[in-house]
Formats: structure tokens, sequence, C-alpha cells
């Protein structure tokens, strides 16, 4: 039985959806199979699925490609990674970053529109109050916690972290850094471009984000000096 090669493994509303997409026009790639309800396999973050065993994950990886990734943006949790570990010790991973402030306001504008049932509490209309209802929604773009729990137990070659803004600024660029993380040449003939970008409402409002850049500003701070990098798009 087979396992992933590589995961994406997060961060929510950073790209990783388009990521996927354009990963997967490479000749010798392929994501886990079952079609679009299965895309993300939720094996590492939900006890329901991690209970049926890495056998029943296996499963899903049945596509002869020289190299088979999945993509689920939840595993950039501390809980997971030990799981990870366990069970892909040898896999890559794909780590992309966002502004946490944009983030954050991409999750609830997403959360507040998608006509489904699972995202009905999420109906409100003030991000201030979501902001205050759901914790994840600030959690989530503490990055440099989940990633510095990561880099103390994986491999530091096997890792690779992008930065959301500079991928949309040179697709291409990126891309051909992504084919060299995991092994591979890219091709010249092949296109990428952006997914899933959706409108938003209304825009942030000032005091909404100046509340967050406070917020954010200790964990930014840390994440510059773990990355070794300044990171000025998000200044």
């Amino acid at each position: 039985m087979r396992l992933p090669d590589f995961l994406i493994v997060g961060a929510q509303k950073c790209g990783t959806t388009s990521t996927r997409i354009n990963l997967e026009r490479h000749p010798h790639i392929a994501f886990n199979c079952g079609g679009p309800r299965s895309r993300e396999l939720h094996f590492f973050d939900r006890e329901s699925n991690w209970a049926r065993g890495w056998q029943w994950y296996a499963r899903h990886f049945t596509e002869p490609a020289p190299m088979i990734g999945e993509k689920t943006p939840n595993y950039l949790q501390t809980h997971c990674i030990e799981r990870m570990h366990k069970t892909v010790p040898n896999a890559r991973l794909i780590v992309l970053l966002r502004n946490p402030v944009a983030r954050a306001y991409s999750q609830w504008n997403h959360f507040n529109q998608v006509p489904s049932a699972s995202a009905s509490d999420w109906r409100i209309s003030s991000f201030a109050t979501a902001l205050e209802r759901f914790p994840s929604l600030l959690r989530t773009g503490e990055y440099v916690t989940a990633l510095s729990d990561l880099l103390n137990v994986w491999d530091h070659d096997r890792v690779g972290v992008w930065i959301t803004e500079r991928v949309q600024q040179d697709l291409r660029g990126a891309y051909a850094e992504m084919f060299a993380f995991l092994g591979l040449e890219s091709h010249p003939e092949l296109r990428f471009a952006e997914h899933h970008r959706r409108r938003y409402l209304l825009p942030l409002k000032p005091d909404d984000k100046h509340r967050l850049e406070i917020y954010y500003a200790p964990f930014n701070a840390a994440l510059r000096e773990l990355l070794n990098d300044p990171l000025p798009e998000w200044s």
C-alpha cells in the first residue's frame, strides 16, 4: 500500500487549493483519488478518521504517478505533527503562510458566504463578533507556534515554506521552486493561475485591521526570527 510522498499542510486560506491545482498540472504529480468531496482527507486532524488507521488513509493513494500528494490545510496544527511523523516520516511538507490579518478576514468572509449547513454558524454579519465567537479565526494565524513544533521533529530539508503574497506575485517562479523542492524539473509549457478567490462583500474595517495587527505583532516577530526572513509583505 502506498502513502503520500508530500503533503500540503496549510495554512487555511493561504492559497493551498491553488497550490494543489497548479502542482497537479505537472505530469509526474497526482493527488489522492476519490473525487472532489475527498480532496481533503482530514486524516491527521479528525479523530474519527485517525481512528480508521493508516490502511484507510493509504486506500486513497492508488494513482500510478511517480509522486503523489495530499492537501489538507488543517494539518498545520500541533496535534497533527506527531501523527504525520509517525505515519509518513519521509514525506515532504509544503507550508503556505499569508499575512495573518488578511487570512483571518478571508476565512470569515468565506464561511460567511458558503451555502452549507456546516457553515451556518459562521453567518455573522460582524467580523469583530466572529473573532470573539470563533477563537480559531485568530489561532490559525499564530503560525510560529505550530511551525516551531513542526521543525523540532521534522527534517528541515523536508519542510518548504512559501509566503502566499510572493507566490501570487510570481507564480512561475514559485512553482518552479516547489517542483525543485519535490525533486522534479519544471516544464516551460505549464501554465499556472490562482483559484477560488472570493470577492469580499465588505472591506476590512480599519479598527478591526489595527486590532489584528497589534494581536499578531509578537507572533510575526517570532516567525521572522524563526525563518530568518523580514517578511516585508506583511509590514
